[in-house]
This record gives structure tokens, C-alpha cells and sequence, in this order.
């Protein structure tokens, strides 16, 4: 969809077979979002702002409310839209797909936020790049039953990350991870690189391939 102010979603879009939905510099009603076509597994959102009944800016969303209107999403995009709040305690089990950078979100990273993941995801790609988020990046991260994933992107420079950088990462998915990029520069992180960083020396792996990145932290001994 084009530029514009959206006070009621578009004709064209409610109970049709779009699977793919983009705006641009729209207005969203947030209780709305149940009008967007059943079908929908991603939704992309570039500047543009989420208002109530009233037009007023809602910039904290309610996220359980936004993931149940959308039941089959895989891929969820909102950037550079003014979002403050905490990120969502968890993902819906679709999910795998969540690009929420250059916004103003705060909080920690739920240690959580992938637990509800489906088992049979085999990609999980999650940005908050350019946003206020602080605390340290969760160990139990990955800790839960993925037998098929393959590839894992984190990308969360540009915030306020801080404490001690975590230690075996990957090591519950070791056993078929195969890709892993990991974009952590530009924070507040302290003390050593762990030469655990990513897998505990005990795990076997079959990484194919891997990029950390790890500029301008600095009180990073290391970097």
C-alpha cells in the first residue's frame, strides 16, 4: 500500500488471499488489525505510526493483542516507526521473522522471546538494531527444542546493551546449525571475549558458516 493515513484498512485487503502486505507512512488503528486477510504471513511497516480510535499516536503495542489478529505470520517488519516499550515476552509459533529496528524500544530481551516457536522452524532472523534496549543477552536464548534449525540471526547493534557478553550461545542448536550471524557492535558490553562465546567445547557442530561482529564495544576486551 501506498503513503496515506489509514483510519479503516483498504477494501482490497479484507478477506482476500494477500499473503504479503506493505505500508508506508501510513496511520494504523491497532484494533483494526483484524480486518488484514487471514492468509497474511508477513507484514512490513516503514514509518508509519499506530493510533487508536481517536487518531492519538499508540506507540507501546499491545503485542499478544497484534500476534493473535495475525495467526499465520511468519514475518513481521516495523521500522522506524516510534515504537517505546519492551519488546513482546514471546513470539507466535509462526514466527520467523521480526525486524524491529531504528525505533525507540526499551527493556531487556526476554529470555523467552523464542520459546513458542514452532519445532519445525529451520530459520529464525530477529532484529532490533538503532533501538534503547539494555541488559545483557540471555544464555537460554536458544535453549529450547529446534531439531531443524539451520540458519540464526541476531542483530541488535546500536543500543545499550551491557554486562558480560554470554557464554555457549548456540550450543542447543550445535547440532544443526549451519549458519550464524551475529551483530552485536556498538553497544556497552564489558570484560572478555569468551572463547565460549558461541558453543561450549564440548558441543558438535556443523557450522558452515559464521560472522560475529563485535566493533565498538568499547570496555570489550578483545574487540
Amino acid at each position: 500500500a501506498g503513503t496515506g493515513s489509514l483510519f479503516s484498512l483498504p477494501s482490497c485487503f479484507v478477506g482476500n488471499a494477500s499473503t504479503v502486505v506493505t505500508f508506508t507512512a501510513w496511520n494504523l488503528i491497532i484494533d483494526k488489525f483484524d480486518l488484514l486477510p487471514p492468509s497474511l504471513t508477513t507484514l512490513s511497516l516503514t514509518t508509519s505510526k499506530f493510533v487508536d480510535d481517536s487518531g492519538a499516536p499508540l506507540t507501546a503495542l499491545p503485542w499478544t493483542s497484534l500476534f493473535n489478529a495475525l495467526p499465520h505470520i511468519s514475518a513481521l517488519l516495523i521500522i522506524s516507526s516510534g515504537l517505546t516499550g519492551p519488546l513482546p515476552e514471546t513470539l507466535p509459533s509462526t514466527m520467523t521473522t521480526l525486524n524491529l529496528n531504528s525505533n525507540l524500544l526499551s527493556g531487556t530481551i526476554p529470555g523467552t522471546l523464542f520459546s513458542n516457536l514452532s519445532s519445525t522452524v529451520s530459520t529464525i532472523d530477529f532484529s532490533a538494531a538503532s533501538n534503547g534496549l539494555s541488559g545483557s543477552i540471555p544464555t537460554n536464548l536458544l535453549n529450547f527444542y529446534f531439531p531443524n534449525l539451520s540458519k540464526f540471526l541476531l542483530t541488535l547493534n546500536s543500543n545499550s546493551l551491557n554486562g558480560s557478553l554470554p557464554r555457549g550461545l548456540l550450543t542447543p542448536v550445535a547440532a544443526t546449525l549451519q549458519d550464524v550471524t551475529l551483530t552485536i557492535g556498538s553497544n556497552q558490553f564489558t570484560g572478555s571475549i569468551p572463547s565460549n562465546l558461541l558453543l561450549e567445547s564440548s558441543a558438535s557442530s556443523v557450522l558452515r558458516t559464521c560472522t560475529v561482529n563485535l566493533d565498538s564495544n568499547e570496555q570489550l576486551v578483545g574487540v
